[in-house]
């Protein structure tokens, strides 16, 4: 999908992979590699770079966003935004711009109603309309001072033996075996 978006995109805003990539900071064999399907995948900066040098989200160019679900769809039914705007009863410009909107269960009653109109299931564009949700974090939060505190440090032991534990060794740690580690980070850590 993403080769075929970004083909499209080049062509609509009639760039070429030169100037692309000049644009982008990405090189011309990268990105004519993504456009001809020769890669299995890429970095998400190369992919920020690539959107952000074409003016769109990354969402839009690997065609996960909920402008770009609508546009394509748009495109099978042959209709123009003004028709959908019609068909829901929902402003141009709201449509045009849902993108850009930090969602609310308004937003959601809405994706429904224009799934409805295109004659999509509403749960790709209610979970690419989801995507756009701020993080959601606890109102309990602690600080990083609490996080950290002296009280819940753990001792080099406790530390060390779950280190063991990570990399399989399952038999208790030995004094000795601790001194080795001890020695073994303080070598890492100097070199």
């Amino acid at each position: 999908m993403i080769s075929t978006n970004l083909k499209r995109l080049r062509s609509e805003k009639k760039i070429s992979l030169r100037a692309l990539s000049e644009k982008a900071d990405v090189s011309k064999s990268t990105l004519s590699d993504i456009e001809n399907n020769n890669v299995k995948s890429t970095t998400i900066n190369t992919l920020e770079k690539i959107a952000d040098a074409l003016e769109v989200s990354v969402g839009y160019l690997i065609g996960e966003s909920v402008d770009y679900m609508i546009e394509k769809q748009l495109e099978k039914l042959n209709l123009s935004y003004e028709e959908l705007a019609q068909q829901t009863g929902l402003n141009v410009n709201y449509l045009k711009n849902l993108n850009n909107v930090m969602p609310d269960p308004h937003d959601y009653q809405n994706i429904q109603i224009i799934a409805k109109a295109l004659n999509i299931k509403p749960e790709s564009l209610i979970t690419a309309l989801a995507k756009q949700e701020p993080p959601y974090y606890e109102t309990n939060r602690s600080t990083p001072e609490e996080d950290f505190s002296e009280t819940d440090a753990l001792s080099d032991e406790e530390i060390f033996t779950l280190a063991a534990q990570v990399i399989g060794y399952d038999t208790p740690l030995t004094e000795k075996d601790i001194e080795k580690m001890k020695l073994a980070l303080k070598v890492a850590l100097n070199s």
